[in-house]
């Protein structure tokens, strides 16, 4: 069962920020990481695995152009709650909209729906090169209609990969994010997964370097 703990807030209400996240830690126990929208960076955003991404209201034009732009291909692996100033203001994005004022328990409402309606749709195939990519049938699908089948790990590191969008991750990072912590210990643990998804993958995708490995880590080549 999909297990979602981890929301990432994006504001530049600083103090708005603060109490939503104590609120939201103290009623369900929700980890949550808070990213100031100024300057913002996609490492900032993602970098903590979100689960559940809440927006507050766009107050910059470069902001809502980076935010658009970088979770539109984010929207089919993480629910995202866009936070708007009143009824009226214009939502041209895919997120769910809800207005401020913030009732707390409608807002709670609100992510506890989103996650369940999300652990449904999640069974859309999500493509990835040559493949159709199922997280939670732990799954990929050629074009052919051949499945390989992936161990959870294999399916957490293709999920986290996928969600940095070509970015390069460092070992360590995959270690803390996946894993969970860090260890000098689980790296040889993390290459041998790293070395059987590649060979899973390069069954059916001889043409194409798909998981790249460089400069201590890794990305995938989309």
């Amino acid at each position: 069962m999909v297990s979602f703990k981890n929301i990432t807030i994006i504001s530049d209400d600083i103090e708005f920020v603060d109490a939503l996240g104590v609120l939201l830690e103290d009623s369900e126990n929700y980890n949550i990481k808070m990213v100031n929208s100024t300057n913002l960076k996609t490492k900032d955003a993602f970098d903590n695995l979100p689960e559940v991404i809440i927006v507050d209201s766009f107050t910059a034009l470069l902001n809502k152009i980076f935010l658009t732009e970088s979770l539109s291909r984010m929207i089919n692996l993480v629910p995202v709650i866009y936070l708007s100033q009143n009824d009226n203001e214009v939502n041209d994005t895919n997120f769910t909209n809800l207005p401020k004022p913030i009732y707390f328990p409608q807002l709670l409402k609100a992510i506890k729906k989103e996650m369940r309606d999300f652990v449904i749709n999640k069974n859309r195939e999500i493509e990835i090169g040559p493949y159709s990519f199922n997280y939670l049938m732990k799954r990929l699908v050629t074009k052919t209609g051949s499945e390989i089948r992936l161990t959870e790990m294999e399916t957490k590191i293709l999920n986290f990969l996928y969600k940095s969008n070509g970015k390069l991750i460092k070992r360590d990072t995959l270690l803390t994010e996946v894993w969970g912590y860090k260890s000098e210990v689980m790296t040889h643990t993390l290459e041998t997964h790293i070395y059987r998804l590649r060979k899973k993958i390069s069954l059916n995708c001889i043409s194409q370097t798909l998981l790249v490995s460089e400069s201590g880590g890794y990305r995938l080549d989309l």
